[in-house]
C-alpha cells in the first residue's frame, strides 16, 4: 500500500534532517523518536520506513534491539 503524499514528505524530510545532522553517517534511532517526530501511528511507521527503503530513499540495517535500528540516508548519496 503506498503512503499518502504528505506521509512520504513528512518521512523524507525527517530522515534528510536526521542524515544532516549526522553529516550523511549512518545513525541508530529509536522506533518511538521517530514516531514522536513524525507523529505518526506505529503501522504508519513501518510502512513508511519499508516504502522508503524500497524506493531507495533510505538503507535500514537492524540495530543494538527491536526497538532501534541504523538508518542511513541515500537520496543525499545519490545527489552528489
Amino acid at each position: 500500500m503506498r503512503l499518502k503524499e504528505k506521509t512520504h514528505r513528512k518521512f523524507v524530510d525527517y530522515f534528510e534532517k536526521m542524515s544532516s545532522l549526522y553529516k550523511g553517517n549512518e545513525f541508530e534511532l529509536a522506533f518511538s523518536d521517530i514516531q514522536r517526530e513524525t507523529g505518526a501511528a506505529s503501522v504508519t511507521l513501518k510502512r513508511a520506513i519499508q516504502s522508503l527503503e524500497k524506493d531507495g530513499v533510505i538503507r535500514v540495517q537492524p540495530g543494538r534491539n527491536s526497538r532501534y535500528a541504523r538508518f542511513q540516508y541515500l537520496a543525499a548519496v545519490t545527489a552528489t
